[in-house]
């Protein structure tokens, strides 16, 4: 699957030779189309080019009376898919984890019979921690590897894998350096 990188250049015929003058920061310098006719021409371009990202998400969510113990156990099952990801795709791959500790408390049933949650703060039943990995791999060749390293070790929860174009500064000079010549071409007509 390929996506498209669109681009558009602007080229005016006689802006060159006006730019290239010295400018003196003492006076006032007038626009370089004030003394000569400029005409500009956009100019279009689609370079085709292959999706060169990928990443998704795991969630370890573990529950405990104490709010570190829970954050704790969460944490290093967070590490054991952090470093499976990283025996598969080694610095070809980003990972970002974030972690969330929240209480969670005793809950009873009210008159009509439906369960109602008591948010008191003396009714905190136990805390939930949930450690969120975000991998985004540079290879995606290496994704659906990856992916399988941190789902082996048993998330919670897991998002799907996206895959993606993510420009870079090499794909924006080739699509520069295509509409350019097509730009010059329309400010000349």
């Amino acid at each position: 699957m390929k996506r498209v990188l669109i681009c558009l250049a602007i080229a005016g015929s006689a802006a060159a030779p006006a730019l290239a003058q010295e400018v003196d920061s003492t006076r006032v310098v007038r626009p370089y189309w004030w003394d000569q006719p400029v005409v500009e021409g956009l100019g279009r371009a689609m370079v085709e080019v292959e999706p060169n990202r990928a990443n998704f998400t795991v969630a370890f969510v573990d529950t405990d009376g104490n709010s570190s113990k829970a954050m704790e156990i969460a944490v290093a099952r967070a590490k054991l898919a952090h470093e499976a990801v990283r025996k598969v795709a080694g610095d070809k791959a980003r990972v970002k984890t974030s972690v969330n500790v929240a209480p969670y408390y005793e809950q009873y049933r009210d008159r009509d019979g439906n369960l109602q949650t008591n948010t008191r703060e003396d009714k905190v039943k136990g805390y939930e921690a949930t450690a969120t990995l975000t991998v985004v791999l540079y290879d995606i060749a290496l994704a659906g590897r990856a992916r399988a390293a941190a789902l082996a070790l048993g998330p919670q929860d897991s998002g799907t894998m996206n895959i993606y174009l993510e420009q870079t500064i090499e794909m924006q000079r080739e699509a520069i350096k295509v509409a350019s010549p097509d730009a010059r071409a329309r400010a000349e007509a």
